[in-house]
């Protein structure tokens, strides 16, 4: 599809060795572009005698502008060519439920992402837990979107995946009401015209769910070539309510207990899922640890911002159906270096005996880590809420940040009262603003116990990726997309 390297370095070599730009390079060529007439059978010796009496720079001028010329076709057909073709992923996770609508180009059998539309709507299909048919009927927005997005003469030929994600697979009620849910929306999706094959619709492992998140970042920033190196990959790690996942790609496959590495588009991928830690679903763990003395039910905790008094008394997301929590904000406030010792200390609970060493934490083996690593979703959302470093203004430039970035802004959010807290930091959620000291404290312990990354270590956050001029979100619904595709 591409110019050779050669073709690459040859050209670079023309620009490099006489510091011509492009439109030097046409004005050169325009004082030398008189015709060559072939007026008899001897003049193709005149037009050998013509060349050689060319200078040097001259036939360099004329072999880049035929470079040029090449790539400016090569681009042009691209643009053109191709068949045109659709997938759509739902993905119903624990805090709300996407729609994302993505349109191919299928050049030479290779499937080209041109364009994503996405919908997001709030709340997910778990808020409806004893109420599937209600739960279901939650999706007919995102069902809109789809219909208006995908001509109609495409949609019976559209594969369209329906993925439920820890909100499910944790769901209180237990999984029985989980797998109700699923089978009402996937009658109401169903019902639209799209393709949908009895594999597209499942409660979807936290394994894949970052093995899909793998691709879809490293597909967006170009590093699928097949011969980009294992250093030159992207690791990534995701955090969403349920769960959290870390993925990258390894030469230490050898090495590898069963079940830890993928083989993912022509890379040994180190996948690994942490269910239950995720942001919601650790805060309730967090919340059960380090609490101070005081009425039963009702104790003060390092976490909570002064004046906060809640928790949950039944079904708590991430926690068995019978276990609750419940915590009060102390008067001199939250504090942040105790609130990141009850993270430490609920992830050492949770821990299953490390089997195969070296661990990270939860008992999960672990293999070192070559390459930078991106990190989406919460972390994402939790550093631009708190301020944590300068925001910049396009959603599609990747933040650096450093775990250090994050202890510093967990502070001053910890010092800041529950009243004040959307005052001082309006980008908070509103549904979970009083958690914000909580969410930070543990975001900072996953990153450095966790996933071991030194305070001063840098990531890169991302929520678009600019992708050939347009935003693409980056989410493992891609990835998921192009594994469907490559198997229709």
């Amino acid at each position: 599809m591409f110019a050779s390297e050669k073709q690459k370095s040859r050209s670079k070599e023309f620009a490099d060795d006489e510091e011509i730009e492009l439109g030097e390079i046409s004005d050169e060529f325009d004082r030398y572009k008189k015709p060559i007439v072939i007026e008899n059978m001897n003049s193709l010796e005149q037009l050998a005698k013509r060349w050689k009496r060319c200078s040097v720079n001259e036939m360099r001028a004329i072999g880049s502008l035929i470079v040029v010329l090449c790539f400016a076709v090569f681009y042009f057909l691209i643009e053109t060519d191709g068949v045109e073709n659709y997938a759509v992923v739902i993905d119903a996770g624990s805090t709300g439920s996407r729609v994302h609508v993505f349109r191919f180009k299928n050049m030479a059998g290779v499937n080209v992402l041109k364009d994503e539309v996405f919908k997001a709507i709030k709340p997910g299909l778990k808020a409806f837990a004893l109420e599937p048919d209600v739960a279901a009927k939650t999706l007919e927005p995102l069902m809109q979107t789809a219909m208006e997005n995908v001509p109609e003469k495409f949609r019976s030929s559209t594969p369209i995946t329906l993925r439920a994600t820890a909100g499910l697979r944790l769901l209180p009620e237990g999984a029985e009401a989980a797998e109700r849910i699923l089978e009402k929306s996937k009658a109401l999706v169903g019902g639209y015209g799209f393709r949908m094959d009895d594999e597209y619709v499942s409660i979807l492992d936290g394994t894949y769910e970052g093995a899909y998140g793998w691709i879809a970042l490293n597909y967006l920033l170009r590093k699928l070539s097949g011969k980009t190196s294992v250093r030159d990959t992207v690791a990534v790690a995701d955090l969403g309510g349920g769960s959290t996942q870390i993925m990258y790609a390894t030469n230490n496959k050898g090495r590898a207990p069963t079940g830890y590495v993928l083989p993912l588009e022509g890379y040994d991928v180190y996948t690994k899922s942490f269910k239950g830690f995720g942001i919601m679903a650790a805060r309730a763990k967090i919340l059960k640890q380090n609490l101070d003395e005081g009425d039963r039910g009702w104790q003060s905790h390092p976490c909570a911002a002064k004046g906060f008094n809640g928790g949950c008394t039944e079904k708590c997301y991430g926690l068995e159906p019978t276990d609750s929590y419940a915590a009060i904000g102390r008067n001199e406030g939250a504090n942040f270096e105790e609130c990141v010792d009850a993270a430490l200390a609920a992830m050492e609970k949770e821990s299953d005996e490390c089997e195969f060493e070296p661990c990270s934490f939860a008992g999960a083996w672990t293999t070192k880590r070559t390459m930078p690593l991106y990190g989406m979703s919460y972390f994402y959302e939790r550093a631009q809420a708190a301020k944590a470093v300068k925001w910049p203004s396009s959603d599609t430039k990747a933040v650096k940040i450093t775990p250090e970035n994050y202890k510093e802004a967990g502070k001053k959010v910890c010092k800041v009262p529950v009243d004040q807290i959307l005052k001082e930091f309006p980008d908070a959620e509103e549904d979970h603003f009083e958690y914000l000291c909580l969410d930070l404290a543990y975001i900072y312990a996953l990153l450095t116990r966790g996933y071991g990354l030194s305070d001063n270590e840098e990531l890169f956050l991302v929520d678009k990726i600019n992708y050939k001029g347009k935003p693409v979100e980056a989410a493992w619904a891609l990835g998921d997309a192009i594994a469907v595709m490559n198997t229709i």
